[in-house]
């Protein structure tokens, strides 16, 4: 029995796309330097929700296995991103009455 068969090791590699998915998205905030925020609401939008699509890009090899539960990563994450963008929206609101 190979080893992408067992669930348990599916779940550990979902588990591990989503910290890494999140991770590069970190990583590129770092590397950017704060441009992310200070540029505009697309790049906001994009640094938000790239962790989604990084996922989805991760998670095709378990798609092509027919594994379709893979798929609660990108959901999730693009569900967190559209938290996020709520809090940044409330927050460029308040910051924008003061």
């Amino acid at each position: 029995m190979a080893l992408t068969q067992h669930a348990w090791f599916r779940a550990l590699c979902y588990v591990g796309i989503f910290f890494l998915s999140w991770a590069i998205d970190i990583g590129l905030l770092i590397a950017l330097n704060g441009y992310i925020f200070s540029s505009g609401l697309g790049t906001l939008i994009y640094a938000i929700f790239s962790p989604s699509l990084y996922a989805f890009l991760l998670s095709i090899y378990f798609l092509k296995r027919k594994h379709y539960f893979s798929l609660i990563v990108p959901l999730l994450n693009f569900f967190i991103g559209v938290i996020l963008f709520a809090l940044a929206m409330l927050f460029m609101m308040v910051s924008s009455s003061v």
